[in-house]
Parts: structure tokens; C-alpha cells; sequence
């Protein structure tokens, strides 16, 4: 993708929101082209993305209001 390393500064915000509110970081969906782990660039503040991972994909995303 022409363009790579410009999503970082965009999913800050997520990334922020999720951490204060005690939610799984939802930037860790976000890979890089081989597909396996998320960027260098992104903001994680994580030390397992597979566990981080398995906590969005577990958690109950629809019994938490969506911010506006």
C-alpha cells in the first residue's frame, strides 16, 4: 500500500480511548503486510498482542455505548 506508516497517528486516538477505558486495544487488528503483527509504528502499549487480540475478539463490544 503506497502510503504505509500513516495510520499510526490516525489510530492514536483509539488506541487512547480504549486504554482509558479500560477496553482491549483495538489497534492491534491492524497488521502489517505479511499479515502477522501490527506495525512498529502503531501505538500498542501492549507486551502480548496475541493475548491483546484474543481480548478483542472476546470482549462484548455491543454492551458498551459507541463514542461520538
Amino acid at each position: 500500500m503506497a502510503g504505509a506508516g500513516v495510520l499510526g497517528p490516525m489510530l492514536a486516538p483509539v488506541r487512547a480511548y480504549c486504554w482509558q477505558n479500560n477496553l482491549p486495544g483495538l489497534t492491534v487488528l491492524v497488521v502489517r503486510n505479511d499479515g502477522q503483527v501490527p506495525p512498529e509504528a502503531l501505538p500498542l502499549g501492549v507486551a502480548d498482542v496475541n493475548a491483546e487480540r484474543m481480548g478483542v475478539f472476546n470482549y462484548d463490544w455491543y454492551g458498551i455505548f459507541p463514542p461520538t
